[in-house]
C-alpha cells in the first residue's frame, strides 16, 4: 500500500465498503495485484513542482484521460440510497449512489481525482521516507501500513520548524495553494495537500484580501458528508522573517532600549529591530523598512513580514548605519546596491519614509549617519566609483532639516577626492579614499571624520601602503591629516587605519581606534596629544594576529571602550582605558565566528554592545544570530 490519508479521516473510515473507489483502501479490501498496478501508475502520472519560489510546498497532479475503452458506466445521476449499502457495481460518494468506477473528477469526491484505470484516488505523493517529499512535507504512514507525502499537523507556531508556519492545522511554507494564487475563484483550498479543490455548490462566498478559503474539514472529502463541507477563510501564514544582523549598526533610545538596523540577505532589504533587553534578536521583533514593492501581490500575512509581499525589490540595506535624536526620533543610513545610491531612512514601528540623498556614481558605501548639535542628521559616507568612473572619494552629506524629505534637503560635499583604478577586489573589498568613515561632532559644533585611504597600494601585489586620515571641518572647508602610514618622509610605514573609529573625550580630545594591518594590531591614538599605542597585537602574534576588525568606540564618564574582533579566533573582546595609555582586555563571545558587525554604546554607565555570530552553512550560505550584550566597562 502507498497511499496515505490523514489522521482525520482514519476514524471515519469504519467500513471498507463504503470507499471502494480510493486507492487508499488496505490490501483486504480489494485486489492486491490491482491496488499495486494503481499505484505504479499513481506514482509515474503525478507530476510536482518543488521549489516554486512563491510556495516551496505546492505541487501539481498530473491526472491521466478516461480510458476510452472503459465500459460506459456513468457518473452521478443517482438519488441518494435511503438506507443500507448502494445496488451492485456502486458506491456512496458525496451522499449519492455512483459507479465504482469513474469517467471524470467530477464523479469522485473533491479532492479526489479519476485515474486512467476508473478509480477515484486521493491525491498525495507515494513515499519510502521523507527524502522522497518536497520541502516542508513528511513521508507518514496511513491506512494499512501505507505511506505518503503530507504536510506535518500542528496546533501553533511551536510545531514548525525550517521556515514553515502554522496554518489551518498544518505546517506549511510559504502561500497555501500557491499553485493556483490561493485558489481565487477556484473553488477552496484542501490544505493538507496544498491544492485547490472544487467544492461544487458550497462555500461560494469570496474572502477578503490577505486571506485564503480553506477546507474546514478536509476529512468530510472522502465521505458521504462531502455536500456538508464548510469554508473558512483564513489570514495567510506570514511570510518567514529571515536573517537578522548583517550589516548592522545599532544605537540607544531615551527609554534606554536598543534599537539596530541591518540588512537582510534573505530578500536584499533594510529592517530594524528593538531589543527589549540583552540577548539574541527575536524575528517576531523585526520591521522591513525598505526593499520590498509597495503593490507587489500578497503572498503571506499583510500584517507579517514585507507586509505579506515576497517579490523581490531593490537590493538595498547593506552597510546600514543608525542614528537616534533627542526627541528618539530614529535615522538610518545606508547602500542602495541595485542603484547604487545612498538613502536615508526614518520613522518608526511600521511607519517609515525613505528616500535617495545622494545619487552620483556609484556612491554611499560605508555610510555613518550622526545627529549634529542641531538636531539635523549627517552623513559620511565614501563614493566608490564617480559618474565618469575615473575618481573615488569619501563625501559628506548635511540635512537642512531635523526629518529630510527629499534629495533636496540634502547638501553635498566631498571632502576628499581620490583616483579610480581597476584592481581584482579580493572578496568584493574595495579601493579608494573614503573606506570606514566614521563621524563625530566635536564640542565647537564641527564635525570630525576619520578615513582609510588605499589609493597608495602596490596595485600589482595588493598590499602595503594603505593610510589613516582625518578630516576636520572649520565649518565650510575640510582640513585633511594623515595620522599614520607614512613617516616624515612620506615613506611607506605599512598598511594601517581599516575599520577606524572616533570618539571626543570630555577634554575635547579626539580619539582614534583602528587596525594596523600590516602588523595585525588595534592601534589607538589621542590626535590632540598627539600619543599612539597598540591596544591588542593579537592572541598569536606573529602568526595570524589579526585583532581590530569590525571595531567600534566610545567614551562615557572618563571611560574608552573599544570593541572589536580578534580575527585569529574569531574573538568578540572589549579593551577598556581611562586614559589612554594603558588598556585592559575581556573577551565577551568565543564559542563560534562572533565579532562581526561591531557597535558599542555607552549609557548609565553600562556599555551595550551589538555584535553578529556567522556560521556557513556551505561556501556561499551561512546563518546568523545577532545579540545585544550588556557589560560594565
Amino acid at each position: 500500500m502507498k497511499l496515505l490519508f490523514s489522521k482525520q479521516i482514519v476514524s471515519l473510515l469504519a467500513a471498507c465498503g463504503l470507499i471502494l473507489s480510493l486507492a487508499g483502501l488496505a490490501a483486504s479490501c480489494g485486489d492486491p495485484d490491482v491496488l499495486d498496478d494503481i499505484n505504479e501508475r499513481d506514482a509515474s502520472s503525478r507530476s510536482t513542482k518543488p521549489g516554486d519560489p512563491a510556495d516551496e510546498d505546492a505541487g501539481e497532479t498530473d491526472v491521466g484521460e478516461t480510458d476510452a475503452e472503459q465500459p460506459e458506466t456513468g457518473g452521478g445521476d443517482n438519488e441518494p440510497a435511503e438506507s443500507g449499502p448502494c445496488p451492485d457495481k456502486q458506491e456512496l460518494r458525496c451522499g449519492k449512489c455512483v459507479p465504482t468506477r469513474c469517467k471524470a473528477d467530477t464523479d469522485c469526491n473533491p479532492g479526489s481525482v479519476c485515474r486512467r484505470d476508473g478509480t477515484c484516488v486521493f491525491g498525495v505523493t507515494v513515499c519510502a521516507d521523507d527524502t522522497a517529499c518536497e520541502p516542508g512535507q513528511i513521508c507518514a504512514e496511513g491506512i494499512g501500513g501505507a505511506k505518503g507525502c503530507t504536510r506535518k499537523a500542528c496546533s501553533g507556531p511551536a510545531d514548525c520548524t525550517d521556515g514553515t508556519a502554522c496554518f489551518a492545522g498544518y505546517c506549511l511554507r510559504g502561500l497555501p495553494c500557491a499553485a493556483d494564487k490561493g485558489c481565487e475563484g477556484k473553488g477552496a483550498c484542501l490544505v493538507d495537500q496544498s491544492r485547490c479543490i472544487d467544492t461544487r455548490d458550497a462555500c461560494k462566498d469570496a474572502c477578503p484580501a490577505g486571506q485564503v478559503k480553506v477546507i474546514k474539514d478536509p476529512a468530510k472529502t472522502l465521505t458521504a458528508e462531502c455536500p456538508k463541507l464548510e469554508c473558512e477563510c483564513l489570514a495567510l501564514p506570514p511570510l518567514p522573517t529571515g536573517d537578522i544582523g548583517l550589516w548592522s549598526d545599532s544605537a540607544v533610545l531615551p527609554d534606554g532600549s536598543v534599537i539596530a538596523s541591518s540588512y537582510n540577505q534573505l530578500y536584499g532589504d533594510l529592517l530594524v529591530v528593538k531589543f527589549a533587553g540583552p540577548g539574541l534578536a527575536k524575528a517576531a521583533d523585526a520591521v522591513f523598512v525598505d526593499g520590498f514593492p509597495a503593490n507587489g501581490v500578497l503572498a503571506g500575512d499583510p500584517k507579517g513580514p514585507r507586509k505579506g509581499v515576497s517579490e523581490a525589490g531593490d537590493n538595498v540595506g547593506e552597510y546600514s548605519s543608525i542614528a537616534v535624536d533627542k526627541n528618539g526620533g530614529v535615522h538610518i543610513a545606508y547602500y542602495d546596491r541595485t542603484n547604487g545610491d545612498l538613502k536615508y531612512a526614518r520613522g518608526s514601528g511600521d511607519t517609515w519614509s525613505v528616500h535617495a540623498v545622494d545619487s552620483e556614481g556609484d556612491t554611499g558605501v560605508m555610510p555613518d549617519i550622526t545627529i549634529g548639535p542641531d538636531g539635523f542628521p549627517r552623513i559620511a559616507y565614501f563614493m566608490a566609483k564617480s559618474a565618469d568612473g575615473k575618481a573615488t572619494a569619501v563625501k559628506f552629506a548635511t540635512a537642512s532639516k531635523a526629518d529630510p524629505s527629499g534629495s533636496a534637503d540634502w547638501q553635498i560635499q566631498p571632502i576628499e577626492e581620490g583616483p579610480w583604478t581597476e584592481i581584482k577586489k579580493p572578496n568584493g573589498y574595495y579601493d579608494g579614499v573614503g573606506l570606514y568613515p566614521s563621524l563625530v561632532f566635536h564640542p565647537s559644533g564641527n564635525p570630525v571624520v576619520c578615513y582609510y585611504d588605499n589609493t597608495t597600494k602596490d596595485a600589482a601585489k595588493n598590499i602595503g601602503a594603505g593610510n589613516l586620515k582625518i578630516a576636520r571641518s572649520d565649518g565650510s572647508n575640510w582640513i585633511v591629516t594623515l595620522l599614520d602610514g607614512q613617516d616624515a618622509k612620506g615613506a611607506d610605514t605599512g598598511d594601517v587605519g581599516a575599520w577606524c573609529s572616533v570618539a571626543v573625550n570630555d577634554k575635547g580630545e579626539i580619539l582614534v581606534a583602528y587596525e594596523d594591518l600590516t602588523r595585525e594590531d588595534l592601534k589607538f591614538i589621542n590626535v590632540t596629544a598627539n600619543k599612539s599605542v597598540v591596544v591588542d597585537n593579537g592572541s598569536n602574534p606573529g602568526l595570524n594576529a589579526l585583532a581590530g576588525a569590525d571595531t567600534s568606540m566610545a567614551f562615557d564618564g572618563g571611560k574608552i571602550v573599544i570593541v572589536y574582533q580578534d580575527a585569529s579566533k574569531n574573538d568578540l573582546v572589549m579593551a577598556t582605558s581611562n586614559d589612554g595609555a594603558t588598556w585592559g582586555k575581556k573577551i565577551i563571545r568565543d564559542q563560534g565566528a562572533w565579532g562581526y558587525f561591531n557597535r558599542v554604546n555607552l549609557k548609565d554607565g553600562k556599555a551595550w554592545i551589538t555584535s553578529t555570530r556567522l556560521t556557513y552553512k556551505d561556501v556561499d550560505t551561512f546563518v546568523n544570530e545577532f545579540e545585544l550584550i550588556s557589560e560594565t566597562p
